[in-house]
């Protein structure tokens, strides 16, 4: 197998088949020994879930803090 210009490869399909790497599945490359290791990125349910929502809530701050009102207003434009 060779590299291709820029810097690609592809896995071969009984490989991909047997580790469950399809099409948009993340792999990451990791170096151990001097040697170089692709791995799928397996991430539990709940890690999933807050990947969807991290950043948000820019201001989280202290709900005191919060004036849901006050937002809305400004939202409006009042």
């Amino acid at each position: 197998m060779k590299l291709g210009e820029r810097g690609q490869i592809t896995i071969p399909k009984q490989l991909r088949d047997r580790y469950g790497l399809y099409p948009n599945v993340d792999v990451e490359f990791i170096e151990e020994h001097g040697q170089i290791i692709l791995r799928r990125v397996t991430y539990t349910r709940q890690q999933d879930v807050w990947a969807n929502v991290v950043g948000i809530l820019k201001d989280a701050g202290n709900d005191n803090d919060i004036d849901i009102n006050a937002d809305i207003e400004e939202m409006r434009g009042r």
